[in-house]
């Protein structure tokens, strides 16, 4: 069945409405009022196979504190949250920033100028292996877009805590160091390449948080 833009209102007539979360649906969503008097269930659509060498992945050298309290587990939780927005099929990945207990920003990891750009134009990465020309690539990174923004803003990171679901590549460690961090809070002991070297040379406090493990009532 064809429907035409104006008709689609009454052609939809389900009390539950489940349509894939991107951009466009929730434009189309918005605009046809297609929420009103109905659940609307934004599901995940996209890709999330991953070329074996792209996971390819060493321990990281954090500074041996494994955080199990309950606002560390929450924040890294959210962080999570935030990447499961990403449509990149390598990998999502969700950042957090905080001071005090307050949230200061969060974000993904999003290609520009749309979510589309890699599945439209071809993306770049698909030709290089792991660590070569990451410059080649659509996506603005979870790290660097809270960084960018803090300084489109005039917002000062420096001091601040930063909750990540992955732990940053080198290029997002180098803007998280000259940001100026004093933590940074990762789920999974994991880094690639040299991101846990320039995180540690800047002084920059790395903990894992381990969500496998029970909230430590003594904290």
């Amino acid at each position: 069945m064809v429907v035409e833009p104006a008709g689609l209102r009454a052609a939809v007539t389900a009390n539950t409405l489940v349509v894939p979360d991107e951009e466009v649906m929730r434009e189309l969503i918005a605009k046809q009022e297609l929420d009103h008097s109905r659940e609307v269930i934004f599901e995940r659509t996209f890709l999330r196979w991953d070329r074996a060498w792209s996971l390819a992945e060493k321990p990281a050298d954090y500074d041996g504190v494994v955080a199990a309290d309950e606002v560390s587990r929450e924040l890294t939780r959210l962080a999570v949250v935030e990447a499961q927005h990403s449509s990149d099929w390598w990998r999502q990945v969700g950042a957090v920033a905080v001071r005090d207990g307050e949230i200061l920003d969060t974000a993904y990891n999003r290609h520009h100028p749309t979510e589309y750009a890699p599945y439209l134009d071809g993306d770049p990465r698909n030709e290089f292996h792991r660590g070569l020309r990451p410059d080649l690539s659509t996506a603005q990174h979870a790290e660097a877009a809270i960084v960018a923004r803090a300084a489109r803003d005039g917002m000062s990171l420096a001091g601040a805590t930063l909750y990540v679901s992955t732990f940053p590549c080198p290029a997002c460690a180098r803007l998280v160091a000259e940001a100026g961090f004093a933590r940074c809070y990762f789920a999974g002991p994991y880094a690639m390449l040299d991101g846990d070297a320039i995180l540690r040379a800047a002084g920059v406090e790395l903990i894992w948080v381990d969500v496998s493990l029970p909230p430590d009532d003594s904290s």
